[in-house]
């Protein structure tokens, strides 16, 4: 039976918000906060933790919006809130010393942004695939705010997973039961930039084992390195994971349709293929 390290949780308020944050390890040993990425919380460092040598206090707080810190009650979130959030509890934890400072996939992107803001507080940084946030260019801004404010009229369409089960399958990049036979609605990603909980009791109105609600608005994939299977499965930060699974990349499992010609992305140049529904 696997043995996993205990951790224990704590609550703050964070400019204005009930901010979680999840602690492992010895009180007064040296401080290693993780901060977690897209689809994840701060618990998903367990595993990490598990595997980690040597004597740490390790922190790591769920984003706002995350896990169960508390909703900004807005419809978007900001960059510069999590960078803001970051400073802040920086500062409770370690007010006057440079802090050991790791984040994953968005978490790396904000803990990127943070050590250039504030390289006197940063001892050490490890950043895991946060590949940095996407270029554009100053006359693709019009029509990018235009596409935004068409978004914010749109009612967000929401899923349901059968079974919590389906969930975790769906997670650790495995075809679910229910979807091998046909049950499962092609599958749709946890819309945690809105704040969603998959089933969590602590959440009003929420039942422990309720199927998780899911956002249709990011169901046509995202980038593996915020993609907690795609991650583990070594996926590189670039490559697309589709609703199947399937990265750009992966030899194709058997029987599974054809891909179309790959072509090259108008700006960058790279080869990409479509996405294919499975």
């Amino acid at each position: 039976m696997t043995t996993h390290t205990p951790s224990r949780s704590e609550f703050l308020t964070i400019r204005g918000l009930r901010c979680h944050v999840r602690h492992w390890g010895r009180e007064g040993a040296p401080k290693l906060f993780m901060l977690h990425g897209w689809m994840d919380v701060g618990a998903s460092f367990q595993f990490v933790v598990d595997a980690l040598e040597g004597d740490w206090h390790v922190i790591a707080p769920d984003w706002r919006g995350f896990g169960l810190s508390q909703r900004s009650g807005l419809d978007t979130y900001w960059f510069p809130d999590y960078l803001a959030d970051l400073d802040a509890i920086l500062r409770h934890y370690s007010p006057d010393q440079a802090v050991y400072l790791l984040g994953h996939s968005m978490g790396g992107n904000i803990v990127g942004l943070y050590a250039g803001a504030r390289p006197e507080r940063i001892r050490k940084l490890i950043n895991l695939e946060g590949a940095g946030l996407k270029g554009a260019k100053p006359e693709q801004t019009p029509g990018r705010y235009a596409k935004w404010l068409d978004s914010l009229l749109e009612q967000p369409e929401m899923r349901s997973y059968p079974t919590q089960a389906a969930v975790a399958a769906r997670l650790q990049n495995q075809p679910a039961p229910e979807r091998r036979q046909g049950r499962l609605p092609g599958a749709a990603l946890v819309g945690a930039e809105r704040g969603r909980r998959m089933g969590n009791p602590r959440r009003p109105g929420a039942q422990a084992g309720r199927p998780a609600a899911v956002s249709r608005r990011r169901r046509h994939g995202l980038l593996a390195g915020d993609h907690r299977a795609g991650a583990v499965g070594g996926g590189r930060p670039d490559q697309y994971v589709g609703l199947d699974g399937r990265q750009a990349g992966r030899p194709r499992r058997t029987g599974a349709p054809p891909r179309p010609p790959a072509r090259r992305h108008p700006q960058n140049g790279r080869r990409r293929r479509p996405h294919v529904a499975p």
